[in-house]
């Protein structure tokens, strides 16, 4: 973004962006940062996926930070997710020890 785009930017308000999806996003990261958005993805239609696909490394780390080498049940309770699954993710964990 250049830097008269920028300073343009620095004005517009949330309550400037037209109704919907975008004046939502604007809400939430601000009206700037919704632009600069809009500049990454230059009107090429893209695919968003859902906030938990995007999650999923992030959750897992914790699932293994967590992991005490017994407590598979109470993780899988806590993150909604089979004992199995908790198994695969944390057996490497398991096996290093």
């Amino acid at each position: 973004m250049d830097r008269l785009i920028e300073e343009i930017a620095q004005e517009l308000t949330v309550d400037m962006m037209p109704n919907g999806i975008w004046k939502t996003v604007a809400q939430e990261i601000g009206a700037v940062n919704t632009v600069k958005l809009l500049f990454i993805l230059n009107g090429d239609s893209v695919y968003v996926p859902k906030p938990d696909r995007i999650l999923i490394p992030a959750r897992n780390k914790l699932i293994q930070k967590e992991f005490t080498g017994y407590n598979y049940d109470a993780l899988a309770q806590k993150y909604g997710l089979t004992r199995g699954y908790i198994r695969r993710l944390c057996e490497k964990l398991v096996d290093s020890t």
